[in-house]
């Protein structure tokens, strides 16, 4: 399965915010 797009986000685990890349397709984050 191939994302629509991929979005740039902040973890949200430790106050450090670490950068993470979500894959999105339908509007649903699936990696």
């Amino acid at each position: 399965m191939k994302a629509d797009k991929v979005v740039r986000s902040t973890c949200p685990y430790c106050g450090v915010g670490c950068q993470v890349l979500l894959n999105v397709r339908d509007d649903t984050i699936f990696r």
